[in-house]
């Protein structure tokens, strides 16, 4: 089913062309012409050896995807989605425009880079779910800040931070799931080509990382495509270092007052305050806590 996704515009001139999505019936009905039609030279040739080669089985494949083809093909080539046109057009117009120079000034002050992402979760936090976000870390904090009119900044100071999970499959490739087929070896041979080209040139990669942090205050799940989470974990190893530092500082400070309180109880003992049995009692009392 097409359904009409809006229009891109011409950077210069203006003029406009249609961009569907779902399944390309023109494209179903006149083949590679349409590819023509379009401009799309390369997938015109692909198309038409597909076609040949299958025994224009193959073409049946092209209709689910052309129009997502069409639409990065205009992007390729310069075009402005509706956004952008009313962008160039009104400069002054909205205020709710990402002004990348901005964030780059926030990136300075906070001495940090960040990643595009979306909260996709928690609470506790002034964050809607599916707000868009960067985020980032410095020496000392983890910082988001809300894509939104006024550009909103989350400070998260690692003192206050409980816990860091990084999560995900990372970057997965699909493509069309063609595979060969035809009456003989040689049709099996001529299929598996052309299923291999269809693959190869429907490959997409995906990237899905998820970060939890959970604080005092709240939790904050998000969501990003712009990095593996191996990667993540990298740039984001100075709060785990905190982290791991900050529990061994936890384990060596209970260990200190569990000798201490064993010290104290040995002296009570010592002075006949307690019993054998007192002192066996309260010792093992204190080791179990």
């Amino acid at each position: 089913m097409s359904t009409l996704q809006g229009k891109a515009y011409h950077p210069t001139n203006g003029s406009t062309e249609q961009v569907w999505g779902g399944f390309s019936w023109p494209c179903f009905f006149f083949g590679f012409f349409w590819y023509l039609y379009k401009g799309m030279w390369g997938w015109a040739a692909i198309s038409f050896i597909v076609s040949i080669v299958t025994y224009g089985f193959g073409w049946l494949v092209f209709p689910f995807f052309a129009n997502e083809q069409h639409a990065k093909s205009l992007l390729a080539k310069g075009y402005l989605t509706e956004k952008q046109w009313y962008e160039k057009q009104n400069p002054q117009a909205s205020s709710s425009v990402i002004n990348i120079n901005s964030v780059a000034l926030i990136e300075k002050k906070f001495g940090f880079k960040s990643i595009s992402a979306k909260n996709v979760g928690g609470s506790g936090y002034p964050l809607s779910q599916g707000q868009e976000i960067s985020f980032g870390i410095n020496t000392s904090s983890i910082i988001i800040i809300k894509i939104n009119d006024s550009l909103d900044i989350i400070d998260i100071p690692f003192e206050e931070i409980n816990e860091v999970e990084v999560s995900g499959p990372g970057t997965v490739a699909t493509d069309a799931g063609m595979s060969g087929g035809g009456f003989g070896l040689e049709g099996f041979i001529q299929g598996a080509a052309a299923a291999a080209l269809i693959n190869s040139a429907t490959t997409r990669k995906t990237t899905n990382t998820f970060m939890r942090i959970m604080t005092a205050t709240g939790e904050i799940y998000i969501h990003t495509s712009e990095i593996e989470p191996d990667a993540l974990k990298i740039k984001f190893s100075p709060v785990f270092v905190y982290l791991k530092n900050k529990s061994n500082q936890h384990f060596k400070v209970a260990g200190s007052s569990i000798a201490e309180e064993i010290e104290r109880l040995q002296k009570l003992f010592k002075d006949g305050i307690l019993t054998q049995e007192e002192f066996d009692a309260a010792k093992k009392k204190v080791i179990s806590r």
